[in-house]
């Protein structure tokens, strides 16, 4: 049985590997990104990326696009954390009262907070980012975007996160060293505890010079 001592390291111990969890996935996810681009983004429009794919470079920079009408909040604990956008060639949508076609292109960004926000962001003509349908083919809500366009499958849609940078060897190697650290935090801790005597059995008086051993008697 542990005592109190081993069970805080082991418990450290278990929350380091929890948490190396993190940094693991994402130089795992570096690593399969940087082998399908390049730091240097490719620019394309649109139309080309929703009919031929980004190539052999994920790093794409989109040009000659149109916002839809809709778009789609991700949330944790009821704050915005995502906005999934789907975009059009431009052209495609002429008409307020026309009804979009199924997108094949969703821009997804953070750090919009608001309706206003979402209304600032549609004002730009380039946008950059990582095409990341080989590290998550459903990666955007299709639950709440199925309901507007129900024949929308993911392995039609091209997702483009323009909140992620392209990795390079120095973020992968940062990612993968933390991960390391924390994974090995808890190994150790592990076997702390395997070699810490445990306090947990009866207490014994000292042998050495000024030890005392004390007989409480029962009145």
């Amino acid at each position: 049985m542990l005592d109190k001592r081993q069970t805080i390291i082991i418990s450290m111990g278990f929350i380091c590997l929890l948490v190396s969890l993190a940094p693991a996935t994402r130089a795992w996810e570096d690593w399969r990104l940087s082998e399908r681009g390049k730091s240097t983004p490719n620019q394309m429009r649109v139309r080309d990326l929703a009919d031929q794919g980004p190539g052999e470079n994920i790093h794409v920079k989109l040009v000659e696009f149109q916002f839809g009408k809709d778009y789609v909040v991700q949330r944790i604990n009821g704050q915005w954390a995502s906005v999934y956008l789907p975009i059009y060639p431009r052209g495609t949508l002429t008409d307020s009262k026309q009804r979009p076609p199924t997108p094949k292109v969703v821009i997804k960004t953070g750090g919009l907070n608001s309706q206003k926000d979402v209304e600032s962001f549609e004002n730009c003509n380039m946008l950059t980012g990582v095409v990341t349908n080989s590290i998550d083919q459903a990666n955007f809500d299709l639950g709440e975007l199925k309901k507007k366009y129900p024949d929308l499958k993911p392995s039609a849609v091209w997702v483009v996160d323009v909140g992620r940078s392209f990795p390079t060897q120095g973020t992968f190697q940062m990612h993968l060293g933390i991960a390391g650290a924390l994974a090995l935090i808890a190994v150790v801790s592990v076997v702390v505890c395997l070699v810490l005597p445990s306090t947990n059995g009866p207490l014994t008086g000292g042998t050495g010079p000024g030890a005392e051993q004390v007989i409480a008697k029962r009145v």
